[in-house]
């Protein structure tokens, strides 16, 4: 299984050169830039062409203030949005988009969650041919209740990935999301595919080693359902410079513990 790092570009700067990872997972807004034209893009392309670690993928598609459920939704811009964020990643041979965006996942108190639901999958519906023919898979990533107003567990979220019904639109699991839901790692058994990972502690959604919390059956998990593909790490960073390399070293015991 490949290791990676989640970060914003500020401390994906900090990261120690010597970092042993095997990819990094940036900002959609950062890396992609779906707002800003192509000339703004160009170096930031650049930049990321030459790292010496690769950019397999990214998260936080959709920004804050583009809603992708609620009462006052801008369609084209939806998906102009995700036309280009999908044409820049192959063109930087990103080969997944994180869908977590849970401000833009968060409707108004009253609105009718069945709609919710229903707009949600009709984006995706939507944006998946334009994602396969740049060769990207939209990876739905289920949130803790507390951040989205949908699609919260990862059973919700193999439910919009069948309604979708399209190989480009797929499942992302997140120990934290699961953690903060209650839910049973066996439900992880129960999902079907699975196409992205991520890790990190409960409190402070702190970074791994930082208050010993054991993940194993998460990970036992992943790898009785047959998962070896990305596992990220997503913690909150307060000093990445110095986090960084415990962390991946506590990631490594405790997977190796779990038989990867």
């Amino acid at each position: 299984m490949q290791i990676g790092i989640i970060a914003d570009a500020p401390n994906l700067a900090k990261l120690p050169a010597d970092i042993a990872v095997d990819f990094l997972e940036g900002w959609v807004a950062e890396c992609l830039m779906p707002e800003k034209d192509d000339a703004a893009f160009a170096p930031v392309a650049q930049a990321l062409r030459s790292h010496r670690i690769p950019m397999p993928a990214s998260n936080r598609f959709y920004p804050a203030h583009l809603k992708v459920i609620g009462p006052d939704l801008d369609a084209a811009r939806l998906d102009r949005h995700a036309a280009i964020a999908t044409r820049r990643a192959k063109e930087l041979g990103m080969t997944v988009i994180v869908f977590g965006s849970g401000p833009a996942r968060t409707a108004p108190a009253g609105f009718s969650a069945t709609t919710a639901f229903e707009q949600f999958v009709d984006l995706l519906k939507r944006i998946a041919p334009e994602a396969q023919r740049h060769d990207v898979v939209i990876a739905v990533e289920p949130l803790q209740r507390g951040e989205s107003t949908i699609c919260n567990t990862i059973v919700e979220g193999a439910e919009v990935v069948r309604r979708v019904n399209h190989p480009a639109v797929q499942l992302l699991v997140d120990s934290f999301h699961m953690v903060r839901n209650g839910e049973s790692w066996d439900d992880i058994l129960k999902v079907g595919p699975i196409c992205h990972a991520h890790i990190s502690e409960d409190k402070d959604r702190a970074p791994l080693g930082t208050y010993g919390d054991d993940l194993r059956p998460f990970l036992r998990a992943l790898r009785r359902a047959g998962y070896d593909q990305r596992l990220a790490l997503e913690p909150v960073w307060t000093d990445i410079a110095t986090q960084a390399k415990p962390c991946v070293a506590e990631l490594r015991r405790q997977m190796a513990d779990a038989g990867y």
